[in-house]
């Protein structure tokens, strides 16, 4: 009688940095490397600007998740709109936004001109804008 084990992986969550095999006896070398970026100060960045940004470059992508795309910008626009917006749902929203677009096929050909409205966006947010950093494996 033989006994059959799982190979498979599951990170429950965000895996940036890390790195996961499954099998016997693998062997890898492998180097992770996270870019430091100087973040501009909080007050000279126009969100509404950068959203606008971040909306042409992300709408198109996603696949088949292209509305949740549309629906995350609308989102954090919409949180923008407010007098006080709240920079912690405009930054789940991008997030989100992020999260649907990385599944399309032509995210890493965006990622170059989305990592400088993400560093702006990044810089407004403050805090809120760590996982969004993250996902783009940028550190503040």
């Amino acid at each position: 009688m033989s006994k059959q084990l799982s190979q498979s992986l599951s990170a429950g969550g965000d895996a940036v940095g890390n790195v996961q095999l499954a099998g016997d006896n693998n062997q890898t070398n492998v180097r992770i490397t996270q870019t430091r970026v100087s973040l501009p100060a909080a007050d000279s960045v126009d969100m509404a600007e950068e959203m606008a940004a971040l909306r042409a470059i992300l709408a198109p992508l996603g696949g088949e998740d292209q509305s949740k795309v549309a629906n995350a910008l609308a989102d954090a626009e919409a949180e923008l709109a407010k007098p006080e917006p709240d920079r912690d749902e405009v930054g789940d929203a991008l997030d989100r936004a992020v999260r649907y677009a990385r599944k399309s096929g032509e995210f890493a050909d965006a990622v170059a001109d989305l990592v400088p409205h993400v560093t702006k966006a990044v810089a407004w947010l403050g805090t809120a804008g760590a996982a969004l950093m993250a996902a783009f494996g940028h550190v503040a």
